[in-house]
């Protein structure tokens, strides 16, 4: 028998802002890059160390540009042709002058859904309930 999984109230809360952010963003952007999520690219974080020997504590970011917008000269945000600046503060930069987005910001794409960690508060609660027996 399967049974249906419940969200704590927390998680459940959570998730419900996280979706009326979504729809915000979606509403806001609709034009917006399905594979990136707006945001221009990915991130990677990897440990620069070699396997098995820590250098020193921390990890790496490597940008990766997403080929469906930014190699398109596409805005991730707003689907509009964006410009390369070689003209400001910053050596070569993207700027969309539609909708604002820059490639200084990458924070700005959709919104991140939240982490579930229902099952591993009830698995702790379980544990602790049985070990006070």
């Amino acid at each position: 028998m399967t049974t249906k999984f419940v969200h704590l109230r927390y998680c459940y809360n959570a998730r419900r802002r996280w979706e009326k952010e979504v729809r915000e963003f979606e509403k806001k952007f609709p034009n917006y890059c399905r594979r990136c999520g707006g945001v221009g690219g990915f991130i990677y974080r990897y440990d620069p160390s070699p396997r098995g020997i820590a250098l020193s504590p921390g990890w790496m970011e490597d940008f990766e540009t997403c080929e469906d917008c930014i190699e398109k000269d596409k805005c991730p945000r707003c689907g509009e042709k964006i410009i390369w600046d070689t003209s400001g503060k910053y050596e070569d930069h993207y700027e969309c002058s539609s909708c604002g987005w820059s490639d200084l910001k990458l924070e700005e794409g959709i919104p991140e859904e939240p982490e579930c960690c229902c099952d591993e508060v009830r698995t702790y609660r379980k544990e602790k309930k049985h070990a006070k027996h």
